[in-house]
């Protein structure tokens, strides 16, 4: 196992809410922060205010190419993680017969593919090495359905499949992987919602969460007593808890503001 008087994290969407929290969280010791995301400007403030060594690193996750381009960029820099949070996400707020194609292949690339050829080649790295540490901050719409965006929850739902079985591949191979699975969270990204009866969260409880996940090698975590409660409703009972979804869904569920 490869000792580092270093600890490099890349973190994926951090230039604001759930991404920018954990990097708040997980600044500390001899750590090194590599933040993403597509505003270089964000992420420069953002460094400038954390306590450890914190490098920009703007780029478009959603493009098709994010993953290698990433890799590549880290690799530029003489940059080897030994730990990733990725956070990156979007979700389109609509409902699946008014959905754009070309939105929803963004929406899957930046929720799903770009953090799947991460994996591909950082767990074989990792693996290698003996080593290394990911958690990937999927949402609680991978347990309970989410009607008006089914194409955000398709998306979160394979990445959390994604990482259970890699999870299980990788059983002692020294390679920690994890999942946080976030309900409703107040973030820039549901700030176009409305409001809905379920519980909201801040993102810098669901980020501390996510550090706390990362430095303990959580498998999974769902933040909130009241989302561990859905989660174990919608995953125990699907037949029952859709019906129930279904006739109350204007009352819970978020929904774009018209």
């Amino acid at each position: 196992m490869t000792v580092r008087a270093v600890e490099t994290i890349v973190i994926t969407g951090a230039s604001r809410g759930i991404g920018a929290a954990s990097a708040e969280h997980l600044a500390v010791g001899r750590r090194r922060l590599v933040l993403v995301s597509r505003s270089a400007s964000s992420l420069e403030a953002l460094c400038a205010r954390l306590p450890v060594e914190s490098i920009p690193l703007p780029i478009d996750l959603s493009a098709e190419d994010a993953g290698p381009s990433l890799l590549k960029s880290l690799k530029d820099r003489g940059l080897e993680p030994d730990g990733w949070v990725l956070n990156a996400g979007m979700s389109n707020d609509v409902a699946f017969t008014a959905s754009d194609a070309a939105a929803v292949r963004r929406e899957l690339q930046l929720n799903y593919l770009t953090p799947l050829s991460i994996l591909e080649a950082e767990v074989r790295r990792m693996r290698v090495l003996g080593s290394g540490r990911v958690v990937t901050v999927g949402s609680l719409t991978s347990f309970v359905p989410f009607p008006g965006n089914a194409t955000y929850a398709a998306s979160k739902a394979a990445l959390f499949t994604l990482v259970r079985s890699l999870r299980a591949e990788l059983d002692g191979s020294g390679v920690k992987l994890g999942v946080v699975l976030p309900g409703y969270t107040r973030t820039a990204m549901t700030n176009g919602l409305s409001k809905s009866w379920v519980p909201s969260m801040s993102a810098d409880e669901v980020g501390r969460h996510v550090a706390q996940a990362y430095e303990r090698g959580d498998a999974l975590v769902v933040p909130g007593l009241a989302n561990r409660i859905a989660a174990r409703i919608f995953g125990g009972f699907p037949k029952t808890s859709d019906w129930m979804l279904t006739r109350f869904a204007s009352l819970v569920v978020p929904k774009a503001d018209a």
